[in-house]
Parts: C-alpha cells; structure tokens; sequence
C-alpha cells in the first residue's frame, strides 16, 4: 500500500470555495477503479486546517494519479486558496 498525505492550510476567506472543491473531487474519485481511498479530516483545534490522505494499492496507482488532471485541479485549487500546502 501506498500512502500519501498533504497538510493544507486555507485561507479563511476560501474556507467555503475549498471544502466545495476538495469535495467535488472526493466524489469523483470514488467513481475511479483503481485508486483506493481518499480521505479529507479537519483539524478539531483549527477550521482552516485539514488532513488529506491517500491510499493506493500500488506504485503504479500513485503514479497514474498523481499525473492526472484531477491532481492538476487538486494542485491549482491548492495554490489559490491556500497559504500553506505541505506533502508528506
């Protein structure tokens, strides 16, 4: 299993565009084979803190989606609403 996680803090005033975005894309990617798991979790202490984390079954799986245009969407929704977007 393949794990990857982002630590994503947002800009209060996008707090709303965000959770919107983040989402759209968790719904979507429920519909795609293959990728096995996506999950969003607020910060209890901070509501403009969230914990996003990835599972894949394979190196391949993180590859492909990491090179998708989801992930390209996930990447500029990051950028301009949010101060801080740290991968681990």
């Amino acid at each position: 299993m393949i794990n990857k996680s982002v630590l994503i803090k947002v800009r209060p005033e996008k707090l709303e565009e965000f959770q919107q975005t983040v989402f759209a894309l968790q719904s979507k990617r429920k519909e795609v084979k293959g990728k096995k798991f996506f999950r969003i979790d607020e910060d209890p202490e901070n509501q403009n803190v969230f914990h996003l984390t990835y599972e894949f079954n394979s190196h391949h799986e993180s590859e492909s989606y990491f090179k998708s245009d989801e992930h390209r969407v996930l990447v500029g929704a990051l950028k301009t609403l949010c101060e801080q977007a740290d991968w681990k």
